[in-house]
């Protein structure tokens, strides 16, 4: 029933219906078993990076900062981060549009912090005065089977700065950024 309900709600959403069937899934496995991530799994992430970017987008702080780990956010500045938030949202202007790009599996990953799962949720948004915006959530299975927030890396640069540079450098940007999408 829970993959029932988390898809009905991953159809309401508006990146799911825009986006349906176009994000790239990849599993990499470290282990030798074989793994694949269930659905209900795929799902639930899609949702929560969903929640959790919009938590940002409504400025709905203190439910952003909630889907981080225990270790994460004892190592974060809650303060220090929604003056962060907020310096970004008055630079960026109103979203125009955000998409996930790719969503990427880990199985034990030999170089990971915590043993388990892990998935990169990347993401690609548009504002009034960014065009070039994109990062990564990275999430961890916790043994109860829910997801904890253990980073966010986001990389952007802004109309004006943009509209100095040549394609090429425009593109050599996106690509160092690991920007896909608008």
């Amino acid at each position: 029933m829970k993959t029932l309900f988390i898809m009905a709600a991953l159809a309401a959403l508006p990146y799911a219906s825009a986006h349906a069937g176009k994000t790239d899934v990849q599993v990499r496995q470290v282990a030798v078993q074989q793994w694949e991530p269930a659905e209900e799994d795929q799902l639930r992430i899609k949702l929560l990076s969903y929640q959790y970017l919009q938590a940002k987008e409504s400025q709905d702080y203190e439910a952003a900062f909630a889907a981080f780990s225990d270790t994460t956010a004892a190592a974060i500045d809650f303060n220090t981060w929604k003056a962060n938030q907020r310096k970004f949202k008055a630079a960026a202007g109103a979203e125009v549009s955000s998409m996930f790009t790719r969503v990427t599996w880990y199985d034990n990953p030999s170089n990971a912090p915590l043993s388990g799962i892990f998935a990169a949720v990347d993401y690609s948004s548009l504002y009034t005065n960014i065009s070039i915006h994109c990062g990564y959530l990275m999430w961890h299975k916790k043994d109860d089977g829910s997801f904890e927030l253990i980073r966010e890396e986001q990389n952007h640069i802004d109309n004006a700065t943009q509209k100095k540079l040549s394609a090429g450098e425009i593109a050599d940007i996106k690509a160092k950024f690991g920007c896909k999408g608008p």
